[in-house]
């Protein structure tokens, strides 16, 4: 499991992938008036309704200033995006515009931020939002909590000191909605074109005070878990931290676990020996500035003469520039081709161009797939590029090339093999994608 699962520190300056490799791209034509109509009809935009932490100040900003933010965002993704109005009409994206302009009065930065990340999230996709470029123009406050989620339940994997004898119960709600109201609030505000890609999302943004004051989850800087094991039932109360003044070694408890034998190393690739296994783990789609992918394949080339099984761990790659890859694909087809057995592992937090690594290896390499469906769409938006908003100095990123290298659609890449993650195989130590490998093998010989 990643590091980020444990993680209750957010990166606040959100990340968007560049996406980038020669695959065909699409044409396009425009979607009918009223598609997306009902992503319009429940647009509302939450008013104050509570009380900020002490000492909340804020970047101030100007009705006309924020108008003119908002303009400025529209039209920048109209005439740089690719191709903007495919999950909504440019009509309803409008109309979606319009009412967050007549309710600017007395709007504060962080709320019109929330709002602008909002409306792109209307359009679909998961690389294209919005991004402070200067973090101090927002304070950002966090719950002291950190969410594991594994089976489509979640559980407590860090939390403020005083309740640490509740790590590792079930939480079954938050401030009195349920998991799936949550989704659907905070949804509203992540961009995502697959279910996966949000799950996955949410679980980094569900212990922000901002979005989920926002979002209408809180009123107040307090927040309750409701909690549950064995039978048992408990609520406990946190309240917001100043996120400059969080220290995670001394204010949370964590989680106890133990590393598996494939936990990501913070390398760009590596490789180890696992019984007959040649585990090759590749976690950036970026060239390694003190290897590069061309002497890394040379180094591995021994090796992959002795040895008959071989994985090519995807897991953790969030993108970059999938040719990157395409020396060991290239050798690892010529592997494949004398017979030996190749296998590639996918998963939530696989994404943008380490998807299309995982079609290359499925399809020039005869690659089996291994784990879960892929955050990322497996066709999809890439090619990121941004623009700054005159005002308040916000960054939109947008997109410039659609890439469509299967037949999938708007679809997350699926494995050939499903593995199911646990709470009791994280906290042991057990890569259940390599333990389903074995049990493959040893029942194949």
């Amino acid at each position: 499991m990643k590091k980020k699962y444990l993680c209750i520190i957010l990166c606040i300056l959100t990340l968007f992938t560049a996406c980038t490799s020669k695959v065909k791209l699409q044409t396009f034509q425009n979607v009918p008036a009223d598609y997306g109509a009902d992503l319009v009809k429940d647009y509302i935009i939450p008013k104050d309704s509570g009380n900020y932490p002490e000492g909340y100040q804020l970047k101030e900003l100007t009705q006309e200033e924020m108008e003119a933010d908002l303009d400025a965002m529209v039209k920048g993704i109209e005439s740089k995006h690719i191709h903007p109005y495919h999950n909504i009409s440019k009509e309803n994206f409008h109309a979606a515009v319009n009412l967050l302009r007549a309710q600017l009065d007395g709007m504060n930065l962080d709320q019109f931020y929330h709002e602008l990340t909002r409306l792109v999230a209307l359009l679909g996709e998961s690389h294209s939002g919005v991004s402070l470029t200067n973090t101090e123009d927002i304070p950002y406050y966090i719950f002291p909590f950190g969410i594991l989620n594994f089976d489509h339940k979640w559980y407590l994997g860090a939390v403020s000191k005083e309740y640490a004898d509740y790590i590792g119960w079930e939480i079954d709600g938050i401030n009195g909605f349920t998991k799936d109201e949550i989704r659907e609030q905070l949804g509203r505000y992540i961009s995502h074109d697959t279910e996966v890609w949000l799950q996955a999302q949410l679980m980094q943004t569900i212990a922000i005070w901002n979005t989920l004051y926002y979002a209408g989850i809180i009123n107040n800087t307090s927040l309750e878990l409701d909690l549950s094991k064995d039978g048992e039932h408990k609520t406990i109360t946190l309240s917001a931290l100043a996120l400059k003044d969080f220290n995670q070694k001394t204010d949370v408890a964590m989680i106890e676990y133990r590393k598996a034998l494939t936990y990501p190393v913070d390398e760009y690739y590596s490789y180890q020996r696992i019984g007959d296994i040649l585990f090759i783990q590749y976690n950036q789609c970026a060239e390694d500035p003190n290897q590069s992918m061309k002497d890394f394949v040379k180094e591995l080339e021994p090796l992959l003469k002795e040895s008959r099984y071989c994985v090519v761990d995807l897991r953790y790659n969030s993108g970059g520039n999938a040719s990157i890859l395409q020396p060991l694909i290239t050798s690892l087809k010529a592997y494949n081709n004398k017979g030996n057995r190749l296998y590639t592992f996918i998963g939530q937090d696989t994404f943008s161009s380490g998807i299309l690594n995982a079609i290359s290896l499925q399809k020039e390499a005869k690659a089996i797939l291994i784990g879960g469906a892929t955050g990322g769409s497996a066709n999809g938006y890439g090619e990121v590029r941004s623009f700054q908003l005159p005002h308040s100095g916000l960054s939109v990123f947008y997109c410039i090339k659609y890439f469509e290298p299967t037949d999938l659609g708007i679809n997350p890449l699926m494995p050939d093999i499903t593995v199911t993650h646990t709470l009791t195989d994280f906290v042991n130590g057990v890569d259940p994608e390599l333990k389903a490998l074995e049990e493959l093998l040893r029942n194949s010989e």
